[in-house]
């Protein structure tokens, strides 16, 4: 389904020096964020369903001219990670999608376009920018997740880490979120718990982290971070079954 403004809230916020969230609010209940570096070479952080394209396309092309996206990452295979993917490499010609060993076969499958190898630890150079590559098997979702940590400003771009319910502010300190987030897992189990949540966040604890980038609700920011990921790790780590829940769709 195609939708136009009338549909939904699409607001664009920095999150960073030349770092963007672009918001999309369908039903106003959970918010799809999307993200670009601008750069020498651009990024684009999530392609968004394919009924989006058209109006993430004009949101993205007021920060960069589309045909020069470099990069194209996303965290692992699903609808609001990777389902526009064909559409943003038709009007990106030289973009090259970022996968790692694993969701390697299911992107040349599903992609116009072959994707480009990375492994975790690997650096990935913008210009003034660098992301940072970091594999988390089954978190937040899927066996081929990745998670991508930009470290001159900080932003970790954590795909459903840290989700919460609403279209609120676009940015909010960490402390104010804990609650909301803890609340939304216990709700949905929206990420994977038990062994693979605790790994993923000792890595996690091991970086510099400023702001969060989740892709469902307030961008977070601050020392309230270490507090979130601390929480999570308690609460939903190994030993602790995962929660349950109904899904959010």
């Amino acid at each position: 389904m195609q939708l136009g403004k009338g549909d939904m809230e699409i607001k664009t916020f920095e999150v960073a020096d030349g770092i963007y969230r672009i918001s999309v609010g369908p039903g106003g209940r959970l918010e799809f964020n999307h993200f670009v570096i601008v750069d020498e070479r651009p990024v684009l952080v999530h392609t968004g369903r394919v009924g989006w394209f058209e109006l993430l396309k004009e949101e993205v092309g007021r920060l960069v001219d589309v045909r020069g996206i470099a990069y194209i990452v996303f965290s692992h295979f699903e609808a609001d990670e990777c389902g526009a993917l064909n559409q943003w490499l038709g009007v990106a010609p030289r973009a090259e999608v970022l996968t790692n060993r694993i969701g390697r076969a299911t992107v040349e499958d599903y992609s116009i376009r072959g994707p480009r190898l990375v492994r975790g630890g690997e650096r990935v150079d913008l210009g003034v920018h660098r992301l940072r590559v970091l594999e988390t098997p089954h978190f937040p979702h899927n066996w081929d997740a990745v998670l991508y940590y930009e470290e001159r400003e900080g932003v970790l771009f954590g795909s459903d880490l840290g989700a919460h319910w609403g279209v609120g502010e676009p940015a909010v300190e960490g402390v104010e979120v804990v609650e909301a987030v803890g609340g939304f897992q216990r709700e949905t189990g929206f990420m994977a718990g038990g062994r693979c949540l605790e790994e993923a966040i000792e890595k996690l604890e091991a970086l510099e982290i400023r702001h969060l980038a989740t892709q469902h609700g307030s961008t977070i920011y601050g020392e309230g971070i270490k507090l979130l990921l601390g929480r999570l790790k308690a609460e939903f780590g190994s030993g602790v079954e995962a929660a349950g829940g109904r899904a959010y769709r």
